[in-house]
């Protein structure tokens, strides 16, 4: 393997087959969702940390839809690395029946807040 590229780190995980249907989730992502599951009351970043060992340095495409605020994994990062809204809220007002000029900017915060919060602590590319 060169120094450049990385390996992402595969973890045995039980998500449920709905998910793989509707998304292409990285493995980290899959692992985040079902320690969230199997941990409720666990801190949400230490959740996500653990879900991220291994995986540091390695390219995510930050417009696949495991990344949107409402999916699965986007509710651990909503609740790891976002204080201005819960992941409930985001849940709810970005993505329909929410107004679609309130989605749009909402879309815009979580990029440039919680997906730049992201990739920064864990050197994603």
């Amino acid at each position: 393997m060169s120094a450049g590229r990385h390996r992402q780190a595969r973890h045995p995980v039980r998500v449920p087959s709905h998910y793989h249907a509707r998304m292409q989730c990285s493995d980290f992502a899959l692992t985040a969702i079902s320690l969230r599951r199997s941990h409720p009351k666990a801190p949400s970043l230490d959740v996500l940390d653990l879900a991220m060992q291994g995986s540091e340095g390695v390219s995510v495409d930050l417009s696949a839809t495991w990344l949107a605020p409402g999916s699965p994994f986007g509710q651990v990062l909503a609740a790891a690395l976002d204080r201005g809204m819960t992941p409930g809220e985001w849940a709810t007002w970005s993505r329909p029946p929410a107004d679609t000029v309130l989605r749009a900017a909402l879309l815009v915060i979580w990029r440039d807040t919680v997906l730049r919060a992201f990739i920064a602590r864990y050197s994603l590319t």
